[in-house]
């Protein structure tokens, strides 16, 4: 399996992570994808956040061509 190809999915209320297969609208520097789990979503719409190899939040729009 292609290590590049996979991104690290972490709930930000229970922390648990889970190597996961990178989704065409991930960012290409995203190293990390927040986003509550099965066992804490409330049922509310949760934000998916994407965070860089520094730790900082990437707030730009993706580009909707899911260019990389």
């Amino acid at each position: 399996m292609n290590v590049d190809a996979l991104i690290l999915l972490r709930c930000p209320d229970c922390k648990r992570e889970l190597q996961v297969q990178r989704d065409e609208m991930d960012y290409p520097e995203a190293v990390r994808v927040e986003v509550r789990c099965d066992q804490c979503d409330d049922g509310d719409f949760a934000e998916v956040m994407h965070f860089d190899a520094d730790g900082q939040h990437i707030t730009r729009d993706p580009d909707p061509r899911g260019a990389k």
